[in-house]
């Protein structure tokens, strides 16, 4: 490819890792990986602007802006959805939560588009339709999306035989199956009750 599109998306808070991604398209960017960042990330409130207003401050020190996009519009999930499906590769650099599962990933991984996460426990429920990065710094972020990357360019074949499987997994995860298979253990707890 020419250019690789690299979104993320979530609520622009300090543990998302957003500044440590920026500073991970720098990396790239200075070895000369044509990579661009599309951040979708909305205010969660008015006690969380001074994040937006570091990652503003660190795209400008970087002199990297007309390669990043900071977009903290608040859309409905049918346009984040919209603007995420035309992304290259998608990534979760969350630097820590003491939340169970992440909504914001789960939403990423229904644009079918190849997603890419940190190493913590807050993901577990998705190992099977992501890719881990190496760990949570700009390096370890910038090597996980170079060898994302090379493999793409290296094997195609093999990088469409992976991200298949990850969309079949993913499908798995979707509300139709789990409602149908909730339903059939409600109907055979049901039948064992009654017979």
């Amino acid at each position: 490819k020419d250019e690789w599109i690299i979104s993320s998306y979530g609520f622009c808070l300090p543990h998302k890792g957003f500044l440590e991604l920026i500073q991970a398209i720098y990396l790239l960017r200075e070895q000369g990986i044509n990579v661009k960042l599309e951040l979708y990330t909305s205010i969660y409130n008015k006690d969380y602007e001074y994040v937006v207003k570091q990652l503003e401050e660190e795209i400008f020190s970087l002199s990297i802006s007309n390669y990043v996009l900071l977009d903290t519009s608040y859309y409905p999930d049918s346009d984040s959805l919209n603007k995420l499906s035309k992304s290259d590769l998608l990534i979760f650099p969350y630097q820590n939560s003491n939340e169970s599962s992440s909504a914001a990933v789960r939403h990423g991984i229904s644009s079918g588009k190849p997603t890419m996460v940190t190493p913590l426990n807050i993901f577990d429920d998705v190992l099977r339709c992501v890719d881990l990065l190496p760990g949570f710094d700009k390096y370890s972020i910038s090597k996980g999306i170079l060898n994302h990357i090379a493999l793409r360019e290296n094997d195609i074949t093999d990088y469409n035989k992976v991200h298949q499987n990850r969309l079949k997994n993913a499908q798995a995860y979707s509300f139709k199956k789990l409602s149908s298979r909730l339903n059939n253990m409600i109907q055979a707890y049901e039948n064992d009750i009654y017979s």
